[in-house]
C-alpha cells in the first residue's frame, strides 16, 4: 500500500506546486497590468494638462488681439507635434499608428516620413504685449 500512496503523494505535491506557481504568475501579472494602466493613463493626463494650458495661453493672446502672436505658437506647436510623430513613424512604422493615420489624414504618412522640421531648440516664443 504505501508503494502506490508515495506516488500519488509525489504527483499531488507537483500539482499543487504548478498550481501554486501558475496564480502567483498570473497575481504578478494582474499586477504589471494595473502599473502599466496606471502609467499610461498618468501620461496621458499629463498630456492633457499640457495642451490645456497651452489652449489657454492661445485663448488669452487671441482675447487680447495678439493675433500674430497666436498664430505664431499655434506654428510652433504645430512643429512640435509632427517633430514628435515623424520620429515616432520614422523608428517604429507601426501598422495601427499608419491605419489611424491614414484613416483620418491620408497624407500625413508622407509628410512624416521626410519630415525635419524647424529647429525648435532655437525658437522664440513671441509675447503678446497687449
Amino acid at each position: 500500500m504505501q508503494k502506490t500512496l508515495r506516488p500519488i503523494l509525489v504527483v499531488m505535491s507537483i500539482v499543487v506546486l504548478v498550481i501554486v506557481a501558475y496564480a502567483l504568475g498570473a497575481m504578478s501579472q494582474y499586477k504589471r497590468n494595473q502599473s502599466i494602466e496606471h502609467e499610461m493613463t498618468a501620461v496621458q493626463a499629463m498630456l492633457s494638462f499640457n495642451h490645456l494650458l497651452r489652449f489657454r495661453e492661445l485663448e488669452a493672446d487671441l482675447t487680447k488681439g495678439c493675433t500674430n502672436e497666436a498664430l505664431a505658437k499655434v506654428h510652433f506647436s504645430v512643429a512640435q507635434e509632427m517633430l514628435l510623430l515623424s520620429s515616432f513613424y520614422q523608428r517604429h512604422n507601426d501598422p495601427e499608428f499608419n491605419k489611424y493615420v491614414t484613416d483620418r489624414d491620408p497624407a500625413l504618412l508622407a509628410q512624416l516620413k521626410a519630415y525635419a522640421g524647424p529647429d525648435t531648440q532655437a525658437w522664440k516664443e513671441p509675447k503678446c504685449m497687449k
